[in-house]
């Protein structure tokens, strides 16, 4: 995998790519509103040789972060401020009802042990009204990638299939 940069107005976006491999599945990993690229480390290091895969480091986290980290109390604040307008940016498009289309092959993946917020109940909700398929990982918690990663993993490639 290597790392990449983007650079927009608002600061630079840190990513990684590997080469683009003729023929196979373009895997795309997108961690949520408090995590960066290592939460797919274990797909990552899975599926690099046979497929083209991306992940980032979404604005504002890990490696895009505007200035370097030296975990200072105030960072410990600015990371709950981030986490925190987060989740108002979602509640917003969720009362919005925004038409979000997802045009490309999908799956869902959740923990049937995920306590975050209604993680589980969205889930069903997207599936159901997106006609997604979701997968349930038994004993898994809000990141089954991480708690069960061969269990995804095995997910994955039959969906590649």
């Amino acid at each position: 995998m290597k790392r990449k940069k983007l650079k927009t107005s608002k600061g630079t976006i840190v990513y990684w790519t590997n080469e683009k491999k003729e023929n196979a599945p373009e895997l795309v990993f997108l961690p949520g509103l408090t995590a960066d690229h290592r939460l797919f480390i274990k797909q990552i290091q899975h599926f690099q040789n046979d497929c083209s895969v991306f992940v980032w480091d979404a604005p504002g986290h890990a490696f895009s972060y505007p200035f370097e980290m030296d975990f200072t109390l105030e960072d410990k604040a600015r990371y709950a401020k981030l986490a925190g307008h987060g989740f108002y940016i979602v509640a917003q498009a969720i009362k919005a009802e925004l038409p979000y289309e997802i045009t490309c092959p999908s799956l869902l993946i959740c923990g049937t042990k995920d306590q975050a917020g209604f993680t589980k109940r969205y889930d069903k909700e997207w599936a159901k009204q997106s006609g997604i398929p979701i997968e349930w990982i038994e004993g898994a918690g809000h990141n089954p990638n991480t708690d069960e990663p061969e269990k995804v993993n095995s997910i994955i490639e039959n969906f590649i299939r």
